[in-house]
């Protein structure tokens, strides 16, 4: 994440991490509806349930402490994170995207305020998810879902975008791929059953193709593509 954080631009790199949770949320409510096979549409319970259900699979203790029709509030008495919270407050914004996510897949729009505990790192999070717009949700600050488009004088500059990868072939954007998730020549070769010298010549031809100068603008060009596919 620290890697991550110095490459994107913080918009970016905040809406990566937001991304990051959104999926999270979606594998953990896929689970929480194969498990609880129903009819009847998902409700609010439904959702508490999936949250808590959390606890089993990742350990993360996410406790409904209050719940009307419009919004359930959450309290976190640990931050999972630990100690990486502390200098990295931006890692909450995993935890709103899991949260959000999952409403906002189910009830069409969601919103996430949260409430840093006290302590570094944090305890007794707070965290409220707003299930329908509201007033109480209009007027709270926080995260909506699903994710707006970033306001026009945010967006990161026209040089920063990333080059299509359609030139690429399958191969090579699978490279490409590994790439942004962190793995090094000889980690990718081992992945791929290739040797270290064919993984180097078809990243020689990825720079080429996509003009690229080094792993750096790579790995920036790799996470912007996973952000659009997801």
């Amino acid at each position: 994440m620290d890697a991550v954080e110095g490459i994107l631009h913080p918009r970016l790199y905040q809406k990566t991490l937001r991304q990051v949770g959104i999926s999270l949320g979606q594998r953990a409510s896929r689970r929480y509806q194969e498990t609880h096979r129903s009819s009847k549409p998902f409700s609010p319970q439904d959702y508490i349930h999936c949250i808590e259900g959390l606890k089993e699979q990742w350990g993360w203790d996410c406790s409904p402490t209050e719940a009307t029709t419009d919004a359930v509030t959450f309290t976190v008495p640990v931050c999972p994170f630990g100690d990486y919270a502390t200098n990295a407050p931006n890692v909450c914004l995993i935890e709103s995207g899991i949260l959000g996510g999952i409403a906002a897949e189910h009830f069409g729009e969601s919103k996430v305020a949260i409430h840093r505990g006290a302590g570094d790192p944090p305890r007794g999070c707070r965290l409220v998810v707003y299930l329908r717009k509201s007033e109480q949700s209009v007027a709270a600050e926080g995260e909506t879902y699903p994710d707006e488009r970033l306001p026009r004088h945010e967006r990161v500059p026209k040089a920063e975008q990333e080059p299509s990868l359609a030139k690429l072939s399958a191969r090579e954007r699978q490279i490409v791929r590994l790439v942004g998730e962190g793995l090094s020549n000889k980690e990718i070769a081992a992945a791929l059953h290739l040797s270290v010298r064919t993984v180097e010549g078809h990243l020689s031809r990825i720079h080429a193709k996509l003009e690229v100068k080094g792993r750096t603008d790579l790995i920036r060009l790799a996470l912007r593509s996973q952000l659009a596919s997801l």
